[in-house]
């Protein structure tokens, strides 16, 4: 048990990986429900572990649940990877 929760305590986002950030947070959440017992906890946990640009924009949205914050930080990667297609064309 104590691996599992090292590994959720642990886990970040790598670049903007996102989906399989929270599908890996996901998972743990799952599997070691006693880390994220409360809503806000888990809502918590999860902003934690996202990019540091990601996190103060989801942090400035004051997300009540896990889906909402998990909407918010995939809006915003999506939003990002346009803006960076974007650049591309246009430079």
């Amino acid at each position: 048990m104590q691996k599992l929760e090292q590994e959720l305590w642990n886990l970040k986002m790598k670049g903007s990986e996102i989906a399989a950030y929270t599908a890996g947070f996901s998972d743990l959440a799952l599997l070691y429900p006693g880390m994220v017992t409360l809503e806000s906890k888990k809502v918590e946990r999860y902003i934690w572990g996202l990019t540091p640009p990601t996190q103060g924009n989801v942090l400035a949205a004051k997300p009540l649940t896990f889906d909402s914050a998990k909407r918010m930080a995939e809006t915003i990667i999506d939003h990002g990877r346009h803006q960076d297609a974007m650049t591309v064309i246009l430079d």
